[in-house]
């Protein structure tokens, strides 16, 4: 469901997305979504990092013991 609104804006930074986009509402909304996308993204990279890093030692072991048995004769 869609809800009425009001915000604020410079009039030089509305002039130009109303030359750009006949819809200025789905221009912002679509804006909105992308970078609360990109807000989450960043978050679910910064938890996998420390996890990665967390774990490293653990991870990079198992892949050496791993490259290890596939060098054996």
């Amino acid at each position: 469901m869609k809800v009425k609104t009001s915000i604020t804006l410079e009039r030089e930074l509305l002039e130009a997305i109303d030359e750009r986009y006949p819809n200025r509402s789905e221009f912002i909304e679509r804006l909105i979504r992308k970078e609360l996308w990109e807000e989450r993204k960043r978050e679910w990279e910064a938890r996998d990092a420390e996890l990665y890093a967390r774990h490293a030692e653990e991870l990079n072991t198992q892949a050496l013991e791993s490259l290890e048995d596939q060098t054996e004769p």
